[in-house]
């Protein structure tokens, strides 16, 4: 087997799934979504991505899809999940 190795990144409207190409499965599989809010005092930021949402009516966050009628749109949430991904 070889070095080079391909990634497999496969970002669906629902969900994002990524693995090298010689996996039978992907490595990882969550939701397309993206939630960014302010930390409790107020002077910061976090992100949330994927799974990483929980409930989200619960703790009054609004995740976002990076897709729009299933096109890419909101790039930003894209750089996100590419993050995610690749951290």
């Amino acid at each position: 087997m070889g070095k080079n190795i391909p990634i497999v990144i496969d970002c669906g409207a629902y969900e994002t799934r990524a693995g090298f190409a010689t996996d039978d499965a992907p490595r990882l599989q969550f939701r397309s979504l993206v939630s960014r809010n302010r930390t409790k005092d107020g002077k910061g930021f976090f992100t949330l991505v994927g799974n990483q949402i929980p409930y989200a009516e619960a703790y009054r966050l609004k995740p976002r899809s990076p897709f729009d009628r299933n096109v890419a749109c909101h790039f930003e949430s894209m750089e996100h999940i590419f993050d995610y991904i690749f951290d």
